[in-house]
């Protein structure tokens, strides 16, 4: 039986027209050899992502502009959730128009580790404008996780426009978001009203509120964080 298998195997012959030299016709069982040079794995994408936003660093503003177009075009094109989430990371490291105008763009992506990401790189960039885009996904945000990553955000931005797009959540019905937001509004100000919402509220509409003072058990535990 084996010697005849080897027989049969032996005389089947492919026709030498269109094929490649290891006897399959293009396209079929291996790709060409320029197709496999060209094609670029996901974590090579990665990888070249981050080699980018890492060269971007040295170049001229110009310079820097051209990698972000570069890179938004990539993102309108590919349909992969991770890539995107990389892309957006790459971009939030380039300080270039078209990064911004990516970020505010990424805030809508259907997929919500995109839009996070997209959040962590306007509060690393931390200007006005992105305060203000910020405080809309604090309004308006579906997903939790990243609602709460924009209000904790917010608060590490030393900017009196923090207090204002952070009051929104004060009345949320979530405890977490309201206990969040009182935080950020604290770490943000500097200013302590314990846990009252009510009273953060009024200081956000300008009424000079008096400070409340410090527990005993809740400065020690400011010391230990």
């Amino acid at each position: 039986m084996r010697r005849l298998l080897v027989y049969l195997l032996m005389s089947v012959s492919i026709p030498a027209a269109g094929c490649n030299s290891a006897g399959f016709p293009p396209g079929i069982l291996f790709w060409e050899k320029q197709d496999v040079a060209d094609f670029e794995l996901p974590h090579q994408k990665i990888e070249r992502y981050e080699a980018l936003a890492a060269s971007a660093r040295r170049k001229s503003p110009e310079e820097q502009e051209q990698i972000a177009q570069q890179l938004a075009l990539e993102i309108r094109d590919t349909q992969d959730p991770i890539l995107r989430t990389h892309i957006v990371k790459a971009l939030s490291q380039i300080p270039a128009p078209t990064s911004q105008k990516v970020l505010n763009a990424a805030l809508s992506d259907e997929d919500e580790f995109v839009r996070l990401t997209a959040v962590r790189g306007l509060v690393k960039r931390g200007t006005d404008d992105d305060i203000r885009v910020l405080a809309r996904v604090v309004e308006s945000e579906k997903d939790l996780a990243v609602r709460l990553a924009a209000i904790r955000g917010l608060g590490t931005l030393k900017s009196p426009a923090t207090v204002q797009a952070l009051a929104v959540a004060l009345d949320d019905p979530n405890p977490a978001v309201v206990s969040s937001t009182i935080d950020s509004l604290q770490a943000s100000t500097g200013r302590y009203y314990g846990r009252d919402a009510k009273a953060w509220a009024e200081f956000a509409r300008g009424v000079d509120v008096p400070q409340k003072e410090r527990t005993l058990a809740e400065r020690l535990r400011s010391w230990w964080e």
